[in-house]
């Protein structure tokens, strides 16, 4: 596993997190390739959507919150996990149950107890259940199914510096390949269910999520309909209430749900769905900035294309409020210009970059961003308290802060 930013080094160099990542790779990559091999026409989009989430921070947030709510018993400590060799072929005998069940056959009660003797067992010394990977892979799938309908909406020609799926299939299969990825999700997730853990309140959490997820999206869309008015009266709630669904719901999901499958306590659950929840808001903030970060090749994809979609992010937002009378002719100059850019013109985003800047828009936003993180500090360190985790909070930490620093 592979960083690409020095920030999350630290962690990503950790043996166990390493051998980790590497198994729920293995368990996507294996999935994506039996889709592929049903319908070939996918394999490039899929082949795109494994190598655009190189940094794998849901599922990561999900190992990592499985071991902080279980406690010492579950930290790092200094063993070293291998488990690249170990057969996830199970997942097909599994699927062939299913499918059987379905065409009116009996179910294969020998294979279906393989598989409950599977995923409960713990994947290798050292390691979590299975089904805690079957869930950390099942939120990368939903995060990569939202990425390619956004594509859509927002006819994104990139993701991550690759063709995105819409470029490659089409906007119509496009569609079909994030609602394929939505039922892989769901399926996996359906898979770590156990009476005697948390796995169906995991499971109707996500789908209340991809509810709140959708939501943001309609507002989202009626606030690019509405881009004058908006530009005229801008405010912050519309804004947080789009992010919070898109984003910081699905952090807040990740960092506690395997917690919660491990048993965590309520208290432990709540401080890790806060830490999620403000981590994910500084993160998307943080997105945002890096849409004015004119040359920043790594990102992945064109400066300004969220403007350029109709959308405003907190940087905007603040600097059209600025209501100090010396700032009112750059207000109104960068009101019109970011209307120019939204309906096309090529030649105003480095304008636009000068003046949020000097109307103080950066500088809000990542102000707005380090006080979510500081509150993530907060529930991180109420967490920690009393747990022997040492390894698993340095780890958190270190992400925690990456939030803030990232550059791609």
């Amino acid at each position: 596993m592979q960083s690409n930013n020095s920030g999350l080094d630290p962690v990503y160099k950790h043996a166990g997190v390493r051998a980790e990542l590497a198994y729920v790779r293995q368990i996507i990559d294996y999935l994506f390739a039996q889709e592929a091999a049903f319908a070939p026409l996918i394999e490039p989009a899929l082949k795109n959507l494994s190598a655009a989430s190189g940094k794998m921070l849901r599922p990561l947030m999900v190992l990592l919150g499985a071991r902080a709510g279980k406690g010492s018993v579950c930290d790092y400590g200094a063993a070293e996990l291998r488990p690249e060799a170990l057969d996830v072929s199970i997942l097909s005998r599994q699927t062939s149950n299913y499918l059987g069940l379905m065409q009116g056959r009996e179910i294969n009660r020998k294979t279906d107890g393989q598989f409950l003797q599977w995923k409960n067992q713990a994947a290798f010394p050292g390691g979590l259940p299975n089904r805690i990977y079957l869930l950390a892979a099942a939120l990368e799938i939903l995060h990569s199914a939202t990425l390619v309908h956004d594509d859509v909406i927002d006819e994104s020609p990139l993701r991550r510096g690759l063709p995105s799926a819409h470029r490659l299939l089409g906007n119509n299969l496009a569609v079909l390949l994030g609602d394929l990825l939505l039922t892989l999700c769901f399926a996996l997730v359906n898979d770590t269910a156990e009476t005697n853990t948390g796995s169906s309140h995991t499971g109707r959490l996500i789908s209340g999520m991809v509810r709140v997820m959708v939501r943001s999206e309609f507002l989202q869309a009626a606030e690019r309909q509405n881009l004058p008015a908006l530009l005229a009266n801008p405010g912050r709630r519309n804004y947080t209430r789009i992010i919070s669904g898109k984003t910081a719901v699905l952090f807040a999901l990740s960092l506690s749900s395997g917690a919660g499958e491990m048993g965590a306590d309520k208290n432990t659950l709540d401080a890790l769905r806060r830490a999620g929840y403000n981590m994910g808001l500084a993160f998307q903030i943080q997105d945002d900035l890096l849409d004015f970060d004119i040359g920043n090749q790594a990102f992945g994809k064109p400066a300004g294309q969220d403007l350029r979609a109709r959308q405003l992010s907190l940087s905007v937002i603040e600097a059209l409020r600025n209501n100090a009378p010396a700032a009112r002719s750059d207000v109104n100059v960068l009101r019109r210009h970011v209307l120019a850019f939204a309906e096309g013109s090529d030649d105003n985003l480095a304008e636009i970059v000068v003046l949020i800047d000097r109307l103080g828009g950066f500088a809000a936003a990542r102000a707005e961003a380090d006080r979510h993180l500081e509150r993530a500090a907060a529930e991180l360190e109420r967490i920690k308290a009393g747990r022997n985790i040492d390894q698993v909070a340095e780890h958190l930490e270190t992400l925690r802060t990456f939030f803030g620093q990232r550059r791609h």
